[in-house]
């Protein structure tokens, strides 16, 4: 999805040890100034996923994190 304050990516996890491949859909939002990011997972067939799913969406978010401290110098 993309509209003018908004947009979706979806890619894939793979499989590993613990679980079965997967998607991770992310929406980032722009309002009044503000950035929103909502992130998701889903390993069809697969009724746990070990945290995986948790993992993924932290690691996400640590790296978003970091990366606008970087070009900010102030981070979120």
């Amino acid at each position: 999805m993309e509209a003018a304050n908004a947009c979706t990516i979806e890619a894939k996890i793979p499989s590993g040890i613990w679980s079965w491949e997967g998607k991770i859909r992310v929406a980032v939002l722009s309002q009044q100034g503000n950035t929103e990011i909502y992130a998701e997972t889903e390993i069809p067939g697969q009724m746990y996923d070990w945290g995986k799913s948790k993992r993924t969406i932290n690691k996400l978010l640590t790296d978003i994190q970091e990366l606008c401290e970087q070009f900010s110098g102030k981070g979120l």
